[in-house]
């Protein structure tokens, strides 16, 4: 196998779980916050009824959650320039989220208005 196995499976629970606090996230899923904590704190394996859940909710691929391998939801192939806006989201403080959105949908509307006018 040429590609290195991520054992941290704990710090993609936390990526998946984005802004949602730990009890949010548990009581979506139905698991103890524990349990959760847990899983973050790599401590505990999720078991398969949680892969399940996350890849029915989420659409994350349980390979990529247990390994790192692979991509992260299901039957999405970002393009490198999509890949890098996304990552650029991930590592920003809350506020800059924020502004992100906002040009975000400010772009995406002013398309469709273009669309329709």
């Amino acid at each position: 196998m040429s590609e290195k196995i991520d054992i941290d499976i704990g710090s993609r629970i936390k990526q998946i779980r984005g802004t949602q606090t730990q009890q949010e996230f548990a009581d979506l899923l139905d698991i103890g916050r524990t349990t959760l904590i847990n899983y973050e704190g790599n401590t505990r394996v999720p078991d398969a009824e949680f892969l399940l859940k996350l890849y029915v909710m989420y659409k994350v691929q349980p390979l990529w959650l247990l390994t790192g391998i692979g991509d992260d939801v299901s039957g999405v192939k970002l393009k490198p320039d999509e890949s890098i806006l996304l990552d650029n989201y991930r590592h920003c403080p809350p506020e800059g989220k924020a502004a992100l959105k906002t040009t975000s949908a400010a772009l995406a509307k002013s398309k469709c208005n273009k669309k329709t006018g």
